[in-house]
């Protein structure tokens, strides 16, 4: 008797990894989802009530911008406490 997967991840390269792990210790038929969640994000016709997609290359680069702006600003403070001594 096999054991039936289906596997998936954000872009899918993670699920072919697991596929080929999963095989490796005695799962059969396994299938990856080849889309996975890009790819099923992007039909507008799929079911996804209340699913959230967050752009993380994105968000890093707006944090990375704010943690820059917080160092600036932190050397314009010590600057100015410099000053008043």
């Amino acid at each position: 008797m096999g054991i039936n997967s289906a596997v998936y991840c954000q872009s899918g390269v993670r699920a072919s990894e697991t596929a080929t792990v999963l095989r490796s210790i005695g799962f059969r038929d396994v299938k990856v989802y080849e889309p996975s969640w890009l790819g099923y994000a992007g039909m507008l016709t799929a079911p996804a009530e209340n699913e959230v997609f967050v752009n993380v290359g994105a968000l890093t680069g707006k944090i990375a911008n704010l943690e820059s702006q917080l160092k600036d600003l932190e050397e314009e403070i010590a600057k100015l406490k410099g000053q008043k001594r």
